[in-house]
């Protein structure tokens, strides 16, 4: 079978890239690390040519040469503040009108945060190269860093133009559509780098087997029970917080030849410090006791939830938008509509792929992992809360109903399996429930207008 998750590094790495890639704070340092470095440089090749070398409007006097840096300077820390302030306004707008969980995406922009390194790089180079004008040392001539005055020109030229593209970009990533299509994109990504695609039944999951399974001849019929027997060995959580990070197959590598490991604790779960994380059996004691800080390692705590590996985070970012969409205090159905249309994308894309209980086995070792969500679990976390909170909007059913039902006209189209089969009831038992919300309906014609989308549908159902 085709491994679930992809080994990309040990996990701390992968944390640790993302919370760089989140940083307002790292490119930016780079940057001027970088604008330090050109100072250098460019400084060097001013102390190696004469002076009559370059073009004569390049030369400028002393004073003029001070009187230029320390404007560029002034100017870009100028700009530096702008750009911060439309950053920090973005994100309270973000956290307001969307939800706070939405604030990654929007601390993760790479352009801002290069539009920042620009700035600051600008404002840190012209400081450089401003303590290089003076007198050479030993020498009554005083040294003018005439191509470095032109590079930190053109860089302040950059700076302003990326201040002007910032203020673009901010305004167009505050829109309705670029927060949800930015959350849609992560989604899906973490979905194709997560899960395996449903090729053929060679690659199914493999249901666990352990003593005290419940019997569950297929995918979803049943609950599948593990008991870790006695003599297990059991890993705790080292601290309270979200699962954000797993790598089954490092578990694999880490646990003694002929053991088994139980995963207990799924991605996207809150713990509490001191719960079991996992059982290890059969298992020495001083053999755990060697490879606890691995386990540790491999399955990752934090604060809060991301996107490493969490897709369930997806939904409840889009959830998050929807509600606050609908709540009385903003009422905005068209927001609804603009988030519910982009979750039946991402849940097209996750019925293409498998889910459920996973087995690993290598070198004698095996990893159970029995609690990973079923695709019906996130049906009713995509669906569920929106459609509750819907009921007095003919408009938004209307729409989930709709993008429920072209999920499923695009599952009959490439054809089901039983996995996908059981979890196109969920999807038609929302449509049901969504027509039934017709009930709560302020007014006779837009429960007709409901019941106008619904009850077509409905008749195709095959069971109807």
């Amino acid at each position: 079978m085709g491994e679930l998750f992809e080994d990309r590094g040990p996990l701390r790495l992968q944390a640790l890239r993302l919370r760089f890639t989140e940083s307002l704070f790292f490119i930016p340092a780079l940057m001027v690390l970088a604008s330090l470095l050109l100072s250098q440089i460019t400084v060097a090749i001013d102390k190696s040519i004469a002076d009559e070398v370059l073009p004569s409007y390049f030369q400028t006097t002393v004073e003029s040469s001070r009187a230029i840096l320390a404007a560029i300077a002034g100017g870009t820390i100028t700009a530096a503040s702008v750009v911060f302030s439309l950053t920090l306004i973005a994100v309270q707008l973000a956290a307001s009108q969307f939800s706070p969980r939405v604030l990654q995406g929007f601390l993760g922009d790479r352009f801002q945060q290069i539009v920042m390194g620009t700035v600051v790089g600008t404002f840190s180079f012209s400081l450089f190269v401003l303590r290089e004008v003076s007198s050479a040392p030993g020498d009554e001539s005083a040294f003018i860093p005439q191509l470095s005055i032109a590079v930190a020109l053109l860089l302040a030229i950059t700076a302003l133009m990326s201040v002007l593209a910032s203020i673009d970009h901010t305004a167009k990533g505050l829109r309705v559509g670029t927060v949800a299509d930015g959350i849609m994109e992560r989604t899906i990504a973490v979905i194709k780098d997560q899960l395996v695609p449903r090729q053929s039944e060679e690659d199914a999951p493999v249901l666990v087997d352990a003593p005290g399974r419940i019997p569950a001849p297929q995918l979803g019929d049943d609950d599948i029970t593990i008991q870790p027997p006695q003599s297990a060995r059991t890993l705790f959580a080292p601290r309270t917080g979200w699962v954000t990070g797993l790598q089954a197959t490092r578990v694999v590598e880490v646990i003694p030849a002929g053991s088994t490991a139980l995963i207990s604790a799924a991605i996207g779960t809150y713990v509490v410090e001191g719960t079991p994380l996992a059982h290890v059996w059969p298992c020495e004691e001083n053999e755990f006791n060697e490879i606890v800080d691995s386990l540790h390692e491999i399955i990752r705590i934090e604060n809060e939830r991301s996107t490493q590996q969490d897709i369930g985070f997806g939904f409840v970012q889009f959830n998050d938008m929807a509600l606050k969409a609908l709540s009385p205090g903003v009422n905005d159905p068209n927001t609804a509509v603009e988030i519910i249309v982009r979750i039946g994308a991402v849940v097209t894309e996750l019925f293409r792929h498998r889910l459920g209980p996973q087995r690993y086995e290598a070198d004698s070792r095996t990893v159970l992992r029995p609690g990973e969500a079923h695709l019906e679990e996130y049906v009713d976390l995509a669906f569920e809360s929106i459609r509750r909170y819907a009921r007095s909007d003919h408009r938004v059913l209307g729409a989930l109903v709709q993008t429920v039902h072209s999920i499923i006209q695009e599952l009959e189209r490439v054809g089901l399996d039983h996995e996908q089969n059981s979890a196109r009831e969920t999807l038609w038992k929302q449509i049901a429930l969504a027509g039934s919300e017709s009930e709560q309906l302020a007014t006779v014609e837009d429960r007709r207008r409901l019941r106008a989308i619904v009850e077509p549908i409905l008749a195709k159902r095959p069971d109807a």
